[in-house]
């Protein structure tokens, strides 16, 4: 019985904190942060690929952030939040294709030693950046009971996609 407690539910050993290491998460937060993680590492896919599978990850945060708060979002719901702050898919599309034309651009200067070996791509960068952001707003948005206005939305997502940027390395 010991033995099954210990594979069912094992113990770990404490992780020591290390210097400069972001606290753990919980809550909204995470699910922003992983889901902002998972839109930079789907980046990395071919380009039909990842936009297909990005707008749709960002689209199902949206939706348990709006669980979390107590609604129940619709597709029409959801599309409307990503027009309202300025992140629907025509932007978000234009934003991908001009970070591949970043990076193919890097490639040629570096004489083609740029691969897309870790999440610091200019595409992958954007599309963390882009998914964190409006996790943040509409968690936001949410929790303020959907009482802001649509360009109060879009300054908010601008604030939240500058600071996204900064934080983009350290995950």
């Amino acid at each position: 019985r010991q033995l099954q407690a210990q594979v069912v539910a094992p113990q770990l050993p404490p992780t020591p904190d290390l210097p400069g290491s972001p606290p753990p998460m919980t809550g909204p937060e995470r699910l922003i942060l992983e889901h902002a993680i998972l839109c930079g590492a789907l980046e990395q896919m071919p380009e039909t690929l990842a936009t297909m599978a990005i707008l749709p990850t960002q689209m199902k945060m949206v939706r348990l952030l709006g669980q979390i708060h107590g609604l129940d979002l619709d597709r029409h719901d959801i599309k409307s939040f990503f027009q309202a702050t300025g992140a629907g898919l025509t932007a978000q599309t234009v934003q991908g294709y001009a970070a591949r034309l970043a990076k193919g651009v890097l490639g040629r200067v570096m004489g083609g030693s740029a691969r897309p070996t870790v999440i610091s791509t200019p595409a992958a960068a954007t599309a963390f950046a882009t998914a964190y952001a409006l996790g943040q707003v509409a968690d936001q948005f949410f929790a303020r009971d959907r009482n802001q206005s649509a360009a109060e939305l879009k300054a908010a997502f601008e604030a939240a996609r500058a600071s996204a940027s900064a934080i983009q390395a350290t995950y």
